[in-house]
């Protein structure tokens, strides 16, 4: 996995550099620049509980994770004789032990 490592750049800053584009590392300086902008007109903090950095991080994880989920296919095999015990609760008991009704 890459760290993500976001800095604080003021807008006069990256309005020097001309039209956006994507940096080496596929990071848009003028685009960052313009969603710190936005959180600090709308008062929003940039660290700690609840600022951008800590919603900015979530949404990524969760990009990266929602990448990450697919379908699973178990198999599970048929015990047509009956054979299998179970350990952990016993045939007809529940998870208490106590007699299922």
């Amino acid at each position: 996995m890459t760290d993500v490592v976001i800095t604080e750049v003021g807008t006069d800053q990256v309005a020097k550099r001309g039209p956006a584009r994507p940096v080496g590392d596929g990071v848009d300086d003028q685009l960052v620049a313009e969603v710190v902008e936005q959180a600090r007109a709308a008062g929003l903090q940039l660290t700690g509980e609840g600022g951008l950095l800590q919603q900015l991080t979530n949404r990524v994880l969760e990009a990266a994770l929602d990448g990450e989920i697919g379908p699973v296919q178990i198999e599970v095999p048929r015990d047509r004789d009956g054979t299998f015990e179970p350990q952990i609760v016993r045939k007809r008991l529940e998870r208490g032990g106590m007699q299922a009704a």
